[in-house]
Order: C-alpha cells, then sequence, then structure tokens
C-alpha cells in the first residue's frame, strides 16, 4: 500500500491499478473520497487543492478539485486516449478491455467530429504522435516544440504529410482546449504550407493492355471495373446490390469521401457484365464484394504484374486518375468529371486537364496555322 499526506489529508491506494482515495477530518467527522486517477503525481495536487480549499473552509471547493482533472498532470498520452474513446479504431491498449488510466475519460466526451474514414486514415500520425509526445506534460506542448516536429516530419516524408500531421494535432489540442486544459491553442499561428501542385499519373492503353496480360482472373476484373468507373477503392468495396442497376447501367455512390452525398455513376458495357456475371456466381449478400480479399493484397499483386509487364509501377488508385485522364483527352467537359469522380470543388479535376493535353492540342490545331 502507498501513502502520502498533505497537510491534514492523507492519500493511499492498496496496489499500482487502484485509484487514489483521499481521507480529511471536519469537526471529529472522517470524510473519504475516491479520486479518479491512478497517478500519484496528479493524486498529489488533488490532494493538495482540498488542503487549500479545507483551509479556507470552502467545500464547494473540495468538490471541485475532487471531480475535475488538474491540468499539471495531463499528459499528451491522457488527452489522446479521451479524445480517441468514440473512435470506431481505438488504440489497440484500450482493445483489450484496459480502462485508460486519466481521468478526462469520465469527465470529458469523446471526439465525435471524424467520419470512419478519417479515424482510419490518420491512424499512424495519431501513433506517431502518441511515440513522440506520450509522456509530455499538454501544457508544455508549445508552439516552437510543434514546428520542430513539423520541420521533421517534412524532411523525412514530405509537405503534403506535415500538413497532415498539422490539421489532426490542431484538432486534437482544440478539443484539450474545449475542456480548460490548455489556455491558449499552440497551433494558432502555425500555418499549413502550400504544397506544390501534383499532376496525378496515368497509365496509356498499352501499359493498361500490358498489365491486364499478367494479372490473375480475380485482379484483372476489378482492375477493369476500377479503370471503367474512376471508383475509389474503399468505394468498390463498400457498394451494395441495393445501389447497382443493371438494366439501368448505373451505380450510386454513398458517403463521397466521408460526406453525406452520393453520386451516380454511368456504367460501361463492360463494367455492367462483369457486374452481372460477379452477381450470379456470388452467395447472396448486402455487399456486392467484387474483391472480398484486402487492399493490401491486391496492391500486392498489382506490383508482381507491373514488374512481369515491364511498366511503372501500379496501385489501385491510379485507375482512377487513368480513367480522369481518359475522359479529359476525349473532350468530356471538366464539370461532368468532376461530379463523376464526386470532387466538391473543380480545382481536383483541373489536374487531369494538365497531364497529357491531347484536347489542349486538338483546340490549337482548328486554327489551321
Amino acid at each position: 500500500m502507498e501513502k502520502f499526506r498533505v497537510g491534514t489529508v492523507t492519500a493511499h491506494r492498496r496496489s499500482t491499478t487502484a485509484s487514489w482515495s483521499l481521507y480529511w477530518r471536519i469537526d471529529g467527522r472522517r470524510y473519504r473520497r475516491t479520486t479518479q486517477t491512478l497517478k500519484r503525481q496528479a493524486a498529489e495536487e488533488i490532494a493538495t487543492a482540498v488542503w487549500k480549499a479545507l483551509q479556507a473552509q470552502d467545500y464547494v471547493a473540495v468538490d471541485h478539485a475532487l471531480s475535475m482533472p488538474i491540468p499539471d498532470s495531463i499528459t499528451f498520452i491522457d488527452v489522446l486516449e479521451a479524445f480517441e474513446v468514440a473512435s470506431p479504431l481505438p488504440f489497440k491498449s484500450l482493445l483489450k478491455g484496459q480502462s485508460p488510466s486519466s481521468a478526462l475519460v469520465r469527465t470529458t466526451v469523446g471526439y465525435e467530429g471524424w467520419e470512419s474514414r478519417t479515424w482510419k486514415g490518420n491512424k499512424s500520425i495519431r501513433k506517431r504522435l502518441r511515440k513522440a509526445w506520450g509522456d509530455i506534460q499538454v501544457k508544455a506542448i508549445t508552439p516552437t516544440r510543434i514546428e520542430q516536429f513539423l520541420v521533421r516530419q517534412e524532411q523525412s516524408s514530405s509537405t503534403s504529410t506535415r500538413n497532415h500531421y498539422l490539421t489532426a494535432l490542431n484538432t486534437v489540442l482544440k478539443w484539450a482546449q474545449k475542456y480548460k486544459l490548455l489556455s491558449a491553442l499552440p497551433t494558432r499561428d502555425i500555418r499549413r504550407k502550400r504544397v506544390v501542385e501534383h499532376v496525378p499519373e496515368a497509365l496509356s492503353t498499352e501499359e493498361i493492355a500490358l498489365l491486364l496480360e499478367h494479372l490473375q482472373p480475380k485482379e484483372k476484373k476489378v482492375v477493369m471495373f476500377l479503370h471503367d468507373t474512376g471508383l475509389r477503392v474503399s468505394e468498390m468495396t463498400a457498394l451494395l446490390w441495393k445501389d447497382v442497376d443493371l438494366d439501368r447501367r448505373i451505380i450510386l455512390i454513398r458517403n463521397n469521401k466521408g460526406s453525406k452525398d452520393f453520386r451516380a455513376v454511368p456504367l460501361t458495357n463492360r463494367a455492367t457484365r462483369i457486374l452481372s456475371d460477379h452477381q450470379d456466381a456470388m452467395v447472396k449478400s448486402d455487399l456486392v464484394e467484387l474483391y472480398p480479399r484486402l487492399e493490401r493484397n491486391l496492391r500486392d499483386q498489382l506490383g508482381v504484374a507491373a514488374s512481369k509487364a515491364k511498366i511503372r509501377h501500379v496501385h489501385p488508385h491510379i485507375f482512377r486518375h487513368t480513367f480522369a485522364t481518359e475522359l479529359v483527352d476525349e473532350g468530356v467537359p471538366l464539370e461532368t468529371i468532376q461530379k463523376l469522380l464526386g470532387h466538391k470543388g473543380i480545382s481536383m479535376t483541373l489536374r487531369y486537364a494538365k497531364k497529357r493535353g491531347k484536347g489542349l492540342r486538338e483546340a490549337i490545331n482548328v486554327l489551321l496555322r
């Protein structure tokens, strides 16, 4: 059993997995309250606050000290654990049935502003932040510390990655500020950096043909479907039969990139045949499941096939880029391509117009000079 004393307030706990309990007397009557912390430093700060309140005979302040977390003892990992409680993909330490040690979990509501896609997308970022700053007191996270961290991320990766870290960190710290754990937001004056425009890579007709020759039937079917629809892999994976109309040759894509919007994508003859044949061959299910395996497996198979075909590196998203680039080459209006891809703004779609310039060349040729 561990014990310590602050003034007339005695604290003890029976084991390292038990919360600290505080004891004191008022007019000979003994009082006992259990804190919501496992950490001695936090318990000492709570006991100190209780002792000061008892000296002032401010019993409301006694209750306040016992019910509120003490900012000086809150570490970044405490904040992150409480922040992630509402996540559909909680950190693995929370998957084992273990309750987070921080009292924050009992006095806050986990962050609910991200869709599942965002939680999944920034999981590695949160893991890296946890490793880098886990034991640092949240009040010690200064703008300088953040800037230094972001510089290292940019040097080891890219400006875009640096911006992703800043976005995630800003959200977590804003959440902490909401619960009065920070007096000022340390990311307030740190700005995102402008990223040099990236023109998406697209495969040529010859490269697509060579790739298909070296793919297994399952992967070949998926590549043709992605190439003909421009879907993201996550959208193909989430596609439901109720959103497939083979008679009208159209599919509905819901929750467009984490939003509540949906879009309609007409099917080519080839994509229609792929879905029709798949429907006939599969066991009844709500999900289409054109590719029930993990995306990682598809990536691996594409890498092997691309190597055999002796073409550039190929990844699943490149077929979406190829779909868009081919539409631009054929003179399809950018507004129409924007709708097919589900882009919120035209700026994302404009990148494809700068790739091969076929449409631009034809526009110049009409001048006949």
